[in-house]
C-alpha cells in the first residue's frame, strides 16, 4: 500500500468515527464511493464499521470504542442525562 493511499485510510477511520458516513471516495479507487456499515459490539461499549468499495473491493474494518459519544450503528450521542 502507498503511504498516500494508507494516509487516506486513516483519513475515512476518522471521519467515519466522527460520525461522517456518506460520500467517502475509496482511498484504493478514487472513481468509487465507500459503503460504510456499523456492527454493534455485546453490551455496545464498541462496534465496529466495515468500509467496503464495491467497485473495486478494497475494505477495512475500524474498530470503535464508546466513550459518551456516538453509537457504532445509529450515529445517536451515548452521553447519559
Amino acid at each position: 500500500m502507498a503511504p498516500d493511499e494508507a494516509r487516506a485510510w486513516i483519513d475515512v477511520a476518522i471521519r467515519v468515527g466522527r460520525g461522517e458516513r456518506e460520500d467517502r471516495l475509496c482511498p484504493a479507487r478514487p472513481d468509487g464511493y465507500l459503503t460504510v456499515r456499523g456492527i454493534p459490539a455485546p453490551g455496545g461499549e464498541a462496534g465496529e464499521y466495515e468500509a467496503r468499495c464495491p467497485a473495486g473491493g478494497a475494505a477495512d474494518v475500524l474498530l470503535t470504542r464508546r466513550t459518551g459519544s456516538r453509537s457504532p450503528t445509529t450515529g445517536k450521542s451515548g452521553a447519559r442525562r
